[in-house]
């Protein structure tokens, strides 16, 4: 087999031959597996149908698929509520429409109750400028404004702050499924606003430890959806004391998953690979975390072989296409 040699040629033949229709088609395959909702994250039925048929698909457009077998850790919520007891309206606590975050710390059986404090965001300086009006949040639940995945080593700086539990205002409006806390290991560092770390960037002096019990956040948290947790904050901008009850109950077990991965072989250069991936397990369907992009890597792969079949070129180095389970990557 010949070296790709010709980069404007094979450009141009993907250009000609992207198929969207084909991996729409693929991406709608994938996500219909289980039922309208059902989890396919490790150790789900579903996830293990979905990597046999991802590695059938592989088959089929010509590469050899292989399984990597591995146990990881399953956290699985079984109850979680959030009330509120102070100031109430009418006879009684009132609850409050809200998510889990699946890998923070579950309560007692009774739950948290405690004194709610805003803190913004929720980065280094905010805990600063808490402090500064008097405000200690040792022991209380923090309440954190604009919630992406990035809220994650927040959560981290809270628990190392004291806090006694955490509530997330999402950014969007309708109901967010927190299930992301990977976090970093010393957030106090990473996390004053505008410097390099602030968004984890991931620099190459610190590691990320996805399931490492330094980054999980080691206080219990809840989301809201946006109109709630604007409501408890003009609650505390009108300085009412606001008190929650927090409730998160979990479950965590060993469970077996796998990566999954093809090669399709250097020409020249067989021994030096290219390696690109994809995490294969998602929150229920997973259309656009993550199964878009293991069909995006898997029609770059039909697309190479094609174009090898064709003209007789192919990559010098090795090309590696990597799915993996959140817990371990694979070369």
């Amino acid at each position: 087999m010949a070296e790709l040699s010709d980069t404007a040629a094979f450009l141009q033949f993907v250009r000609a031959n992207v198929d969207t229709d084909r991996a729409y088609a693929l991406l709608e395959r994938f996500c219909r597996v289980g039922p309208p909702g059902a989890d396919e994250l490790l150790g789900s039925p579903y996830l293990d149908r979905r990597t046999d048929l991802m590695r059938e698909h592989l088959r089929a457009i010509g590469l050899d698929p292989h399984t990597h077998s591995f146990t990881a850790e399953l956290h699985e919520p079984t109850g979680w509520s959030l009330h509120l007891l102070e100031p109430v309206e009418g006879g009684g606590p009132e609850e409050l429409r809200c998510l889990p975050i699946r890998y923070s710390a579950a309560t007692p059986p009774e739950g948290v109750t405690a004194e709610l404090v805003d803190l913004g965001p929720g980065f280094a300086e905010d805990y600063e400028r808490v402090a500064a009006a008097g405000v200690d949040v040792r022991g209380k639940i923090v309440l954190l404004d604009n919630y992406t995945i990035l809220a994650k080593s927040r959560l981290v700086l809270a628990a190392l702050h004291g806090a006694a539990g955490a509530a997330l205002v999402s950014s969007y409006e309708h109901d967010y499924h927190g299930f992301m806390a990977g976090g970093r290991f010393a957030p106090d560092r990473v996390l004053r606003r505008g410097g390099p770390l602030a968004y984890l960037q991931f620099p190459d002096e610190y590691r990320h430890y996805k399931f490492h019990p330094e980054s999980l956040p080691a206080l219990p948290t809840l989301t809201l959806r946006r109109d709630t947790g604007k409501r408890l904050e003009a609650l505390l901008a009108a300085n009412a004391t606001v008190r929650l009850r927090l409730v998160h109950a979990k479950e965590t077990r060993r469970v077996r998953a796998r990566n999954l991965w093809a090669l399709i072989p250097g020409a020249t250069r067989p021994d030096e690979i290219i390696l690109t991936g994809a995490h294969l397990d998602s929150y229920q369907q997973g259309a656009r975390d993550d199964v878009s992009e293991c069909v995006r890597l898997m029609e770059a792969a039909a697309l190479i072989l094609r174009y090898a079949r064709e003209t007789g070129a192919s990559p010098s180095r090795a090309a590696s296409s990597s799915a993996s389970g959140p817990a371990r990557r694979r070369a």
